[in-house]
């Protein structure tokens, strides 16, 4: 734990972190690695499964076909993560389990290959029984759905499930529905630089909620690992999904709400700022760049009131608008909307993150293109 750091319980409410000195605002208090993570199926195609960076062109797994990375060098570190999973994998084809699932799996099979004490970290995830108590039948059943595809996964690797499940893990993780709910509820979404999601995540020390001076987690991620910087006094996680569609239609139908939205909704409401957004994404699929920039800039002003500075999705916002501006040539704008991004971004992010050197690599690129113009 970070020297600035305890960690306490409360009765209420579990496990908590609390500041027991001044935390200056984007400094690192915490990283930490997962126990274990996986790709998510939405990009299970378009991302390695070792280090998370989306390629055009994977390396597939030869026997599973499922798993894919970036060259064989990540294909050889994930082997020995992977070589259980292989089998269940190749057991169930073509179907194949759902994200919790997998990380369940994954966690299962890496406490198996570890030495008892390293189940203790799945303690910090224990909470009040309630919260199955309290579950809806709805949910329940699916949990219950889900627990029999774990088993059923696990056939191939874990033929004595319930006797490996009892010395594997600590007593409150022994039953599946149970872990299921447990990995379900803690689990981290794994986003790369932009905020897209990638995979998923159980970070159990890094789940540990921070309830004094420390409400709300300052959470960004370099590949896997996480990292935590307060933001002034909290910070609010945007996670942003997105599936595949035919962006056309997609971009067709924004421009239809928007249309009829027009002026008798200020852009500040949230369902036209998240058509606005969409619509924008849609553009930039579509390469319809100079819409696309006419939607970004629109989106500005909004995002800067909901996500006031320094907010990590305000910086990402900027840095696509400034990055459109500058392939259209449109430099000037480019530069001083790429220095505020880069100015929120080098807060949230850290001076040594991919995405911090990516946006002064740009900025360079457009201060010398100023000076040859």
């Amino acid at each position: 734990m970070a020297p600035k750091l305890e960690r306490f319980f409360s009765q209420e409410k579990g496990n908590g972190l609390r500041t027991t000195a001044r935390i200056k605002a984007g400094e690192l208090i915490y990283s930490a690695m997962p126990l274990a993570c996986c790709v998510s199926g939405k990009r299970a195609k378009t991302a390695c499964h070792h280090c998370f960076s989306r390629r055009e062109s994977l390396l597939r797994c030869s026997q599973c076909k499922v798993a894919r990375y970036c060259d064989t060098t990540c294909q050889r570190y994930a082997w020995s993560g992977h070589k259980r999973e292989c089998k269940c994998l190749r057991s169930l084809l073509p179907r194949i389990p759902t994200d919790s699932v997998r990380l369940t799996a994954r966690i299962i099979f890496t406490l198996l290959g570890q030495a008892q004490q390293s189940s203790e970290e799945l303690y910090t995830l224990e909470e009040h029984e309630s919260h199955l108590a309290s579950m809806s039948e709805q949910k329940r059943q699916g949990l219950s759905q889900l627990a029999s595809m774990l088993q059923l996964y696990l056939q191939q690797e874990v033929p004595n499930f319930e006797q490996e499940m009892t010395s594997a893990l600590p007593p409150s993780c022994q039953e599946p529905l149970s872990l299921l709910a447990k990995v379900t509820c803690n689990c981290f979404t794994i986003s790369d630089g932009e905020l897209q999601e990638i995979g998923v995540g159980l970070y159990p020390r890094a789940k540990i909620r921070g309830q004094q001076n420390l409400d709300e987690d300052g959470l960004m991620l370099s590949g896997v690992e996480a990292a935590w910087r307060p933001l002034q006094d909290a910070i609010a996680r945007l996670e942003k999904l997105q599936t595949e569609l035919d962006w056309q239609a997609v971009l067709e139908c924004c421009h239809s709400l928007l249309s009829q939205l027009g002026s008798a909704v200020p852009d500040e409401n949230v369902f036209k700022l998240r058509v606005t957004d969409i619509a924008l994404d849609a553009c930039v699929q579509l390469a319809q760049w100079e819409q696309a920039l006419q939607y970004g800039v629109r989106t500005l002003p909004v995002y800067r009131q909901y996500y006031p500075d320094p907010h990590p999705a305000h910086g990402i916002q900027l840095m696509r608008v400034g990055k459109l501006q500058h392939y259209l040539e449109r430099i000037k704008d480019a530069v001083i909307t790429l220095t505020q991004a880069y100015d929120i971004i080098k807060f949230t992010h850290g001076s040594d993150h991919p995405l911090t050197s990516d946006l002064l690599r740009k900025m360079e690129e457009c201060h010398a293109e100023m000076n040859h113009a």
